[in-house]
């Protein structure tokens, strides 16, 4: 890279850096074009991950048949139904006990509190679709890198609500698989 990054566009806010977590930054961000990037849209913290990066996740991956990078006009139509999609209805896989079948109403409860990674993909019909990555935020990031949610999906095991994820497909405008952690 010819020229240190001067400023850290995040949130749709300028913060300035120091030269050298600038020098810091701008290594990592030349070794890996994988590196999401982050807009507010809608009130929500969004990262929007390039064609590059990996939708790997404990060893599976999502089956696709190509990549794309989602465009925040198209985070930004998926943002304004997120909201109103019956998270119930849309299980993967049924809930293991009737414990979880409350987990839906809670994670409503705490909307707001949710990060959120986008990935593009095509889908088996060839129709562009995401996989979108929710949880809650509560990692302190060094000052002098890039923060770990731009950088890898964030996966854990267990976590109860403050981690699921949800599909949507571009073409049909339908949410789909729904799924989310265990409690430990």
């Amino acid at each position: 890279m010819k020229s240190l990054v001067n400023l850290l566009l995040y949130s749709s806010t300028l913060y300035c850096l120091p030269a050298l977590n600038q020098r810091a930054i701008a290594q990592q961000m030349e070794a890996a074009n994988t590196f999401a990037t982050a807009y507010q849209i809608l009130n929500a913290k969004c990262a929007l991950f390039p064609a590059s990066a990996s939708m790997v996740t404990f060893g599976d991956s999502i089956p696709h048949n190509g990549r794309f990078t989602p465009t925040v006009e198209q985070v930004t139509i998926v943002e304004k139904a997120l909201p109103k999609v019956k998270l119930g209805r849309l299980y993967e896989y049924p809930p293991a006990t009737a414990y979880y079948t409350d987990y839906p109403a809670s994670i409503k409860k705490r909307w707001k509190s949710y990060h959120r990674q986008y990935y593009g993909f095509y889908n088996q019909q060839h129709q562009p679709c995401f996989f979108i990555n929710l949880f809650i935020y509560d990692i302190e990031d060094s000052p002098s890198s890039v923060p770990y949610w731009l950088r890898t999906r964030v996966s854990v095991l267990d976590g109860g609500t403050a981690y699921w994820r949800i599909y949507y497909n571009l073409v049909t405008g339908h949410f789909y698989n729904f799924s989310h952690n265990g409690e430990g």
